[in-house]
């Protein structure tokens, strides 16, 4: 594990100075094939040693040699297939860098070249804010149009669109459209668009804002999982090649024999090439092979596998934690008429698959948050308690603040200075001698740190913050089953704001003043064991749960309390006045939105063309991250 952990460390940063190179000094070119992962392995054999030939990449070579800080080269011996599957992740998240986050980042960038003054952007009206707000995500959505396709921003704004899409170079980086939308692009050819970013964040970092990545660098100094699988346990523990290898090896050199023989007496060009190409044998048949290896190294007994015969032969492992990789059973295709049991489902999809009508659905509403990470009021009974799930819960469930004290209580002197000194360079700058000069300053406590953060203490403590996690939210999981009877033939269903897919994204106007949360993964894991249905949640916090009239902040009882009240609201209809929690009501309206969609009814209140607007842009430039 830390001799592959190291030798990912310095294969990122070579990449990451080859990119910065080749963008700076080179036009871009070269970068053909930095999100292959068959090619990212040469830059793992230049910073490491072995016995075999490796095949040198020039351009690869002169920038170690140029840039990179003098190293020891870490020793690859059996860890070739180790070191294919880490490139294979990289080139994974190389990948997904640039179609995930691109369509964000041109909308960041639209906002700093159009950017006003403070001063001007405070004497707008709120009305003000929300008209500029708009243009500037119609602006970004015309960046990335086909250049055929009719803007929809304001007129005087198409002359810039045009003149920065030449500059950043996006029509360059697609090439021919073809009818296709820009997504298409960014997933069929990342490293295309790797110009286009690095010109955006140099415009970022000259008007002092924080730079983005351009390439994946293992910046974490505890060693990460590693997969092994057949080939990489023989690999590495020496066990050499399978019966059936040794075998086909046979097979070869006999052959080979033959032709040798048979040479004198017949026509050389008449003789066979060789052997036949290599066939990949089917899996069920290596299933007894596999199984052979893996007893004489993992006890799934031990392990309490329950359904052993799903084991796949593979696992990963940090040292202390062991995850073994299990098959999936195939699944059957939806069939239209029976509802389902579990899934994410947005509204029509629900009502097409399953053709029943509301009353065999038990509804439960969900309001996503930040700091009330979910909110469920039952619909049968609004009244009742409803279902909290918090972040401060979840922080003590994992005991965030204990194990963040043991690690600081841990941290040397020696270590905890490096660091210090450390955070004053920039890993993210796309200037090539800023990013030097990170390495440099790294590379003079790499070993001291390394050696730190190999302890087994911080896997451990990994390992079991991974434990409290399944259990804290399985409690949860526990909790909202709780709220249908067992007996109760009807489906249970959560309907989930719509925000909850988005929730946690970087970024986010929530996320100011909070910590970090687990956002869009608590929506899947509920997805795996609930029937999710996503629903807009457009005016639900802000719609009595009663009467469905506007609700406000509660001012005469903050004044009296002399105190801001978070989440406290009243409905401002006279004749009601029901004082209410904002993130309860917000889930009762979430459920009440769901059952009125559902019955092809319109919303609780009815969305305006900007609304609309906004809806489509927010699809647009962030469809990739939802």
């Amino acid at each position: 594990m830390d001799r592959v952990h190291k030798a990912t460390i310095l294969a990122t940063e070579l990449l990451n100075l080859y990119v910065r190179d080749r963008l700076q000094n080179h036009g871009g070119s070269g970068l053909d094939l930095v999100c292959d992962s068959n090619w990212l392995l040469n830059a793992f054999n230049e910073v490491t040693r072995g016995r075999g030939k490796t095949r040198e990449i020039k351009a690869l070579r002169e920038t170690r040699d140029a840039h990179m800080p003098a190293f020891d080269p870490v020793d690859r011996t059996g860890l070739t297939q180790i070191l294919m599957y880490e490139c294979r992740n990289l080139a994974a998240v190389a990948s997904t860098n640039v179609w995930m986050h691109f369509r964000r980042r041109v909308l960041n960038h639209v906002k700093l070249r159009l950017s006003i003054d403070d001063a001007a952007f405070a004497a707008l009206t709120k009305e003000q804010k929300r008209v500029r707000r708009l243009t500037l995500m119609q602006v970004a959505d015309d960046m990335l149009r086909p250049p055929n396709a009719p803007n929809r921003s304001p007129p005087q704004h198409h002359a810039w669109i045009a003149a920065e899409r030449l500059r950043i170079g996006i029509d360059a980086a697609v090439g021919a459209w073809d009818g296709k939308p820009i997504d298409y692009h960014l997933k069929a050819k990342p490293q295309a668009f790797l110009r286009p970013m690095y010109l955006m964040t140099t415009d970022r970092e000259s008007a002092g804002r924080s730079a983005f990545a351009l390439f994946p660098l293992r910046r974490t100094m505890v060693p990460r999982h590693v997969r092994f699988d057949q080939k990489a346990l023989r690999g590495l523990l020496k066990l050499g090649g399978s019966e059936h290898q040794k075998q086909r090896d046979k097979e070869a050199r006999q052959a080979a024999k033959r032709r040798k023989t048979e040479a004198g007496s017949i026509d050389l060009e008449a003789a066979p090439e060789g052997p036949k190409a290599r066939t990949r044998r089917p899996k069920d048949a290596l299933v007894d092979e596999k199984a052979a290896l893996f007893a004489e190294v993992v006890d799934l007994k031990a392990a309490k596998l329950r359904q052993r015969d799903r084991f796949d032969f593979a696992f990963t492992t940090d040292g202390v934690c062991a995850r073994l990789q299990c098959t999936v059973p195939k699944g059957t295709s939806a069939k239209v008429g029976v509802a389902p049991t579990r899934g994410r489902f947005a509204i029509d999809e629900l009502r097409r698959q399953s053709l029943r009508e509301l009353g065999h659905f038990h509804v439960v509403g969900v309001d996503p948050g930040k700091r009330e990470l979910v909110v469920a009021v039952d619909q049968d009974d609004p009244k009742a308690s409803p279902v909290r799930y918090t972040q401060r819960q979840r922080q003590r469930d994992l005991r965030s603040r204990q194990y963040a004290d043991e690690r600081r209580r841990s941290l040397p002197a020696e270590v905890a200075l490096a660091e210090s000194e450390l955070a004053e360079f920039d890993s993210r700058s796309a200037d090539l001698q800023s990013f030097r000069s990170y390495v440099a300053e790294r590379r003079k406590c790499l070993d001291a740190v390394l050696a730190h953060y190999a302890g087994i203490d911080h896997r451990r403590r990994r390992w079991k913050t991974y434990i409290k996690a399944q259990q804290s939210e399985s409690r949860l999981y526990a909790r909202l089953r709780g709220m249908h009877d067992p007996f109760d033939p009807r489906t249970l269903v959560l309907a989930y704001g719509s925000w909850g897919a988005v929730a946690g994204r970087p970024g986010g106007v929530s996320n100011k003043g909070n910590a970090p949360c687990i956002g869009v993964g608590l929506m899947n894991k509920l997805a795996k064991r609930f029937v999710v249905a996503l629903t807009p949640e457009q005016y639900t916090s802000k719609t009595c749960c009663k009467c469905l009239h506007p609700c406000g902040p509660w001012v005469e009882m903050e004044t009296t309390m002399d105190r801001k009240i978070r989440g406290l609201r009243v409905c401002q209809n006279e004749e009601c006045r029901l004082p209410q929690n904002r993130d309860r009501t917000g889930a009762a309206n979430i459920g009440t939105q769901f059952c009125r969609l559902y019955e092809g009814k319109p919303p609780i209140r009815q969305p305006t063309e900007d609304d609309v607007e906004f809806h489509r842009l927010n699809i647009a430039l962030c469809a990739s991250c939802d």
